[in-house]
């Protein structure tokens, strides 16, 4: 019976969620569907197997959280703790993964990655 309920799930998560996946994309963190946004982040970094994709895809999704704080500001909204603090965990992320990568991939991603420090510093 588990088995059945667990299947019948993931069928209606795979059939059915896309919409509210697709749904939770301009949500921010403030909205119902952002821990569904955040979720399919998570998820999707975890199919990266490629260190300089994945170094680029965390530096989005903290250039993402930016973004958030400052539409929240503007909307005269508050910023909720997880908003700096998934921000702070996509960089580190990013500067670990660097780590394992050859010493030539490292140093461009590294210029690569005080590029957007900088940018994201100025917002």
């Amino acid at each position: 019976m588990n088995v059945l309920l667990s299947i019948l799930v993931i069928a209606g998560l795979l059939f059915g969620g896309g919409t509210t996946v697709s749904a939770a994309q301009d949500d921010l963190p403030n909205e119902p569907l952002y821990a569904v946004k955040t979720l399919t982040e998570d998820i999707g970094l975890q199919f990266q197997n490629n260190d300089e994709a994945k170094t680029s895809r965390l530096m989005e999704l903290a250039q993402l959280r930016v973004q958030e704080m400052v539409q929240l500001i503007n909307n005269g909204d508050g910023i909720p703790a997880e908003v700096p603090l998934r921000l702070e965990q996509h960089i580190r992320q990013a500067l670990q993964t660097c780590a394992n990568m050859g010493d030539a991939a490292m140093n461009q991603t590294l210029l690569q990655l005080r590029e957007r420090l900088q940018v994201q510093a100025q917002v």
